[in-house]
């Protein structure tokens, strides 16, 4: 069928393109301990996904940077930077950090720009680094269901983006990676 030939190479080369777009946060946690304010809990470190957007301007999710100092690298470099969350949304579960540092935008690293929705049976896909794994891994699949359902914020299980999300309760359900549809996004 030609038009799946079409949508295979708009997929394929979607995936080229937001190759360069990922990143991978190294993050430091070190909670509050609201019982004795003057100390913190014990330290923690995980690794999770983030996206470069236009204005030079990185996205993650909200649970990844949570009481966090954040380092960031460029997948294919050595050299980690130090990242500044400018803003989180608790409720959405989405993070906006910064990286001051200009050697990090060498080589102007395209940015992802997200399109609409995707539609039931959509090829779509999911690109970041998940638990485990040291490089950038991609996979596609088809949408089977479009809906909106309330997050619940706090400790739980291991997300696919690398950091503890909330475990649902009843039907709440934690928000922990970013898919993208492929003939929608652009970099």
């Amino acid at each position: 069928d030609l038009d799946a030939d079409d949508d295979t190479a708009a997929t394929a080369s979607a995936v080229h393109g937001l190759m360069d777009s990922v990143v991978k946060l190294f993050a430091t946690h070190a909670e509050p301990n609201y019982s004795l304010p003057w100390q913190r809990r014990r330290q923690t470190a995980s690794t999770s996904s983030g996206f470069i957007i236009p204005g030079r301007r990185l996205l993650t999710n909200a649970h990844c940077v949570e009481h966090g100092r954040i380092k960031v690298r460029r997948r294919g470099h050595a050299t980690k930077f130090l990242a500044r969350v400018l803003a989180v949304g608790v409720e959405c579960d989405l993070a906006l950090l910064e990286v001051p540092d200009p050697a990090f935008w060498e080589g102007d690293p395209p940015a992802v720009v997200f399109g609409d929705t995707p539609l039931l049976q959509q090829t779509v896909m999911a690109v970041g680094f998940p638990i485990g794994g040291d490089t950038v891994s991609a996979t596609s699949g088809v949408v089977s269901r479009v809906e909106v359902q309330p997050y619940t914020h706090g400790k739980g299980h291991w997300g696919p983006s690398g950091r503890e999300r909330a475990r649902p309760r009843a039907r709440a359900r934690g928000r922990s990676s970013l898919h993208t549809p492929s003939p929608h996004a652009r970099v």
